[in-house]
């Protein structure tokens, strides 16, 4: 499960492990700043894409004044602000319905690697560490830092390949059965709605 703070570590996940072995939650697609990734677990995913808090940045892109998250996918590009009190309301249903998805996911009872897309520093890492153990205390998981010297190679949203792939590589990931099973529903769902 990728933890942010932009789409760089879930587009790694799947390349490496398989394109099912993720479902997308919230933090896939928006750049979520780790101070917002901490308000997100304190504040359990709810009331982070409030209308009054959103803005249009110059380059069209929508991002949240309160908590500093941008939302690449949630708004076509070059959006604007006249648009933006039209397509709010398809747009928080969207996020509301990706914050319910990370929610479930900690909460089943299945193993989890978190993955960050860069390093945090200790104090910050060590606080989501809690935070997900407070809220999976019933859960195996491991909370994986980004690689070291990712910063500026590659492709702004997947990065350096090769550097990924050597740092997930000490994680193999088994797709439970019952996770298979979900993974075809949810698919089923996306071709039919």
């Amino acid at each position: 499960m990728s933890l942010g703070p932009n789409c760089r570590p879930k587009a790694n996940i799947r390349r490496v492990f398989g394109r099912n072995t993720s479902l997308r939650h919230v933090f896939d697609w928006q750049v979520t700043p780790p101070s917002a990734l901490i308000d997100y677990f304190q504040k359990d995913f709810v009331g982070f894409f409030e209308r009054e808090d959103l803005f249009v940045h110059e380059a069209g892109v929508v991002g949240n004044r309160r908590y500093g998250t941008l939302h690449y996918h949630e708004f076509p590009a070059g959006f604007t602000e006249a648009a933006l009190v039209s397509s709010y309301a398809a747009a928080r249903a969207r996020h509301d319905r990706w914050c319910t998805a990370t929610r479930r996911a900690l909460d089943n009872r299945r193993p989890t690697l978190f993955v960050l897309g860069q390093p945090l520093p200790e104090s910050e890492l060590q606080t989501i560490v809690k935070l997900i153990a407070a809220r999976c205390s019933f859960k195996d998981f491991a909370v994986l830092d980004g690689p070291e010297g990712d910063d500026d190679t590659g492709d702004l949203w997947e990065g350096n390949p090769t550097l990924w792939s050597k740092h997930l590589s000490p994680f193999k990931i088994e797709m439970p059965f019952s996770a298979l099973v979900s993974y075809q529903i949810y698919r089923l769902r996306k071709h039919i709605g």
